[in-house]
């Protein structure tokens, strides 16, 4: 089966799908060493990485943007590594939002720093999910409606942050 990877690219977001017709594919896409910076969404639309695949995201800088969750996985899996989100108000839940029913997902050595959301969290919102590890990562600054760091609406292994 031959896969094609689609980009659409608005208001400085990225939409990432894998399709078959009208299905998805989940396969996995990486993105490394990128900068998303002083991009926006419309409330409602999700912001600059938006996946139902599964992606690799390493090495990304997420900062300044005003969006619906800055990264946003949904019917899928994430792994997420060495990147940095600084400075961003999220519209919605979380600068990341994850609903990962592919398998679980991990984010090792991210930084979530001066984040602001008036709903739950500003930084790693869960819900519905396989099991999120998040390791070595540095929660500081952030605010939320609820709770400034993490919001846990599904299973959380967290070690080694701050």
């Amino acid at each position: 089966m031959t896969r094609r990877l689609s980009a659409i690219v608005w208001t400085g977001a990225v939409l990432l799908l894998l399709t078959a017709g009208l299905r998805p594919l989940h396969g996995q896409v990486q993105i490394r060493n990128l900068v998303f910076t002083s991009g926006a969404s419309l409330e409602g639309y999700r912001g600059n990485l938006t996946s139902v695949t599964i992606p690799v995201v390493d090495s990304c800088l997420f900062q300044n943007n005003r969006t619906d969750s800055a990264v946003y996985v949904r019917d899928g899996s994430l792994q997420l590594r060495n990147s940095h989100f600084e400075g961003n108000y999220d519209v919605s839940e979380g600068v990341v939002h994850a609903e990962l029913d592919q398998a679980p997902g991990r984010i090792d050595g991210c930084s979530f720093v001066s984040n602001t959301s008036p709903w739950r969290t500003a930084g790693l919102y869960t819900t519905d999910s396989h099991p999120m590890v998040v390791n070595n990562s540095l929660f500081f600054g952030n605010v939320g409606g609820e709770v400034g760091a993490i919001y846990a609406g599904s299973p959380m292994n967290v070690r080694g942050c701050t």
